[in-house]
């Protein structure tokens, strides 16, 4: 009977140790991962989006960096990047980012804000922004983590990080340096 006994009782131990690592193991790196989605709209046709969420952030809702593509157009955007409301002005607002390097602080460029600031669309339209965007993504392609400061009129309104975990393999499959390639020959035709 204690043989029995012994053995039940390693086996609820060992099952609930399972259990747990299973759980933290979701927890802890099924949250920051990249996120690919592909779907059909019946109006717009096949639409391809990348997610990743941010941590860390002070704003009252997680930061989600958001990459769409449709129709060959991309969209990227930021959702949830400030705490702003309505009666919050902010005349000038910017998006710098870092891999950790005080030395290497870059600049998001041509931002376009909405929802009363809370939200950032960033403009892929002309050749500067594509070519800084492609150097963007072979940087993600380097680094494990990626940090954002959005300034509002010269002031910090919000910091926070993004896992570069599963990056490559979204932006892989959404096709988003293609895109972008194809577009620069566009631009570079005689």
């Amino acid at each position: 009977m204690k043989k029995y006994l012994k053995y039940a009782l390693a086996f609820g131990i060992i099952k609930k140790a399972v259990i747990l690592i299973f759980l933290f193991s979701n927890y802890s790196f099924g949250q920051a991962e990249w996120q690919y989605f592909e779907g059909n709209d019946p109006f717009d046709g096949k639409i391809k989006i990348v997610t990743a969420y941010g941590e860390n952030s002070r704003a009252a809702e997680p930061p989600i960096l958001m990459m769409k593509l449709q129709n060959d157009e991309f969209k990227i955007y930021f959702t949830n990047v400030a705490d702003l409301d309505y009666s919050d002005d902010c005349e000038k607002m910017g998006i710098i980012y870092s891999y950790g390097n005080t030395k290497d602080i870059k600049r998001v460029p041509s931002i376009e804000p909405f929802s009363y600031g809370k939200n950032v669309a960033i403009s892929v339209k002309s050749i500067f922004d594509i070519e800084l965007f492609l150097a963007f993504l072979e940087d993600l392609k380097k680094h494990s983590k990626l940090y954002f400061r959005v300034n509002c009129d010269g002031n910090r309104e919000n910091q926070f990080e993004l896992s570069l975990k599963g990056s490559t393999k979204a932006l892989d499959q959404i096709g988003i340096e293609k895109v972008l390639r194809k577009k620069l020959d566009e631009y570079n035709k005689p």
